[in-house]
């Protein structure tokens, strides 16, 4: 079995026990941190290697801080990068 998808699974059910006690906004870092990890394990595994999804794992890495200082800057990440994986599933639907 892979280490990384040990060390994900791991982190997935850690968070999900700290979200039990942590702050609501800390669910959301959470999920957005386990998509960045998604699309790192991805490419490291040469499953999928695609630019606009290291576009967004770039986007999440340089952005998901901002749960602690600026809400209404977190949320629009959140936002841009639903936005971004929308594009894809249409752009892959044609």
């Amino acid at each position: 079995m892979n280490e990384k998808l040990i060390e994900l699974l791991a982190y997935i059910v850690s968070s999900a026990v700290g979200c039990l006690n942590e702050p609501k906004i800390y669910g959301s870092l959470r999920l957005i941190d386990t998509t960045q990890k998604i699309i790192e394990l991805f490419n490291e595994l040469n499953l999928v290697e695609d630019e606009n999804l290291n576009e967004i794992a770039n986007i999440i890495n340089e952005e998901k801080s901002l749960c602690m200082s600026d809400d209404a800057a977190f949320e629009k990440m959140l936002n841009s990068v639903s936005d971004k994986l929308v594009q894809l599933i249409v752009n892959e639907g044609k």
